[in-house]
């Protein structure tokens, strides 16, 4: 399945209804043993999916929300439900880009599918390339002024050793 949007909310309404399926199941099992289930706490874990279609839908009606749907659906995969996904912001593009870790002006969607065959599937390690990213394009790795000499990737970074090397070139 390609990693769209559309298939990346297509996995978030299955994941709901497992839930609704897993609750009920749970429901049944214990009433055909003679105890009473909660049906209170069923609901409550269920409605706490509601902020997150509502939001969706207020993103894309009222606020005519046409952006990166793959950043959108990968970030809720990824710190909602665990799953093995990497969103790919600006900070994790421009820092992946100047690693060399995608080609130049590869599309978002292309970055993405890159940086999650990178990742393989565990899901600690795509939150922690992920937030590492981001991080080290905030404070290290900065649009306009990066830091390189300061960086601790520099030996990885194909862009850090040419600002390096442009940096010693126009002193002599």
């Amino acid at each position: 399945m390609k990693n769209r949007a559309s298939s990346h909310l297509l996995i978030i309404f299955i994941i709901i209804g497992l839930e609704i399926v897993g609750y009920l199941g749970v429901h049944r099992a214990a009433a055909l043993r003679g105890y009473e289930t909660s049906v209170i706490g069923g609901v409550r874990d269920l409605l706490m999916f509601i902020p997150l279609i509502i939001l969706v839908l207020w993103l894309s009606r009222s606020k005519h929300f046409i952006g990166n749907w793959v950043l959108f659906t990968t970030a809720i995969l990824l710190f909602s439900f665990g799953m093995p996904d990497v969103p790919v912001d600006t900070h994790v593009y421009r820092v992946g880009t100047r690693l060399g870790l995608f080609r130049p002006k590869a599309s978002f969607e292309e970055a993405h599918d890159e940086m999650l065959r990178l990742v393989g599937d565990d899901a600690d390690e795509a939150y922690e390339v992920h937030v590492g990213l981001i991080r080290h394009g905030r404070r290290t790795c900065t649009a306009r002024n990066p830091d390189c000499d300061n960086c601790p990737l520099l030996s990885l970074c194909p862009y850090g050793k040419a600002r390096q090397r442009a940096k010693l070139g126009t002193r002599n």
